[in-house]
């Protein structure tokens, strides 16, 4: 079996305890929890990443991460698997996969902000789903302000991360709470 499947099962066998002990373990509550399957897109993604070649991107195999997102009534805890593009040492891009069929660019970090590295993993990751599916899918991005948490906990300021996508394509779609982008479907 699979970690997600995994992770999948403790919860369905005590939903409660499972998000108990996710609880007391980040010391925040949890309002509600949703658990992302892999979508046919993202599968695809997956058995596509070996064929990369692209030089100095390599890709972690898939595993799986816990996204919490604050919104207006609290917090809400995603589980889902990920793809990680890592650039060297310069930084990385994470996507996942969401309920309906879309990609979630789930973080992007680079070691020099301002420097064009996250530009490049942008560039790079349009590059990747096109190639790979013949088109580029729905992506959005949640923005919070901040990723991560404990020791990778980084914050960057809404307004900066908005325009930031907004050069990429990116489009506001939601702004309870916190702000959703979305780049539409490209042929």
């Amino acid at each position: 079996m699979n970690a997600f499947k995994d992770i999948k099962e403790e919860y369905l066998k005590s939903p409660k305890d499972y998000i108990k002990n996710i609880e007391s373990s980040i010391g925040i509550n949890i309002n509600k929890l949703d658990i992302i399957e892999d979508t046919n897109i993202f599968n695809r993604l997956i058995n596509n990443v070996s064929n990369i070649k692209i030089d100095n991107i390599t890709c972690s195999p898939p595993f799986v991460i816990n996204t919490l997102v604050e919104e207006q009534k609290g917090y809400t805890l995603k589980i889902h698997n990920c793809l990680t593009f890592h650039y060297g040492n310069k930084g990385f891009i994470r996507i996942s996969p969401t309920k309906d069929n879309k990609i979630e660019l789930t973080r992007i970090e680079t070691s020099e902000p301002r420097k064009g590295i996250g530009s490049e993993l942008m560039d790079f990751l349009f590059h990747f789903l096109e190639s790979t599916l013949g088109f580029i899918p729905p992506v959005q991005a949640e923005l919070t302000g901040a990723v991560g948490m404990r020791h990778t906990y980084k914050a960057t300021p809404i307004n900066k991360q908005q325009m930031f996508f907004q050069k990429h394509g990116f489009s506001v779609v939601d702004k309870k709470g916190l702000i959703r982008m979305e780049r539409p479907f490209v042929k």
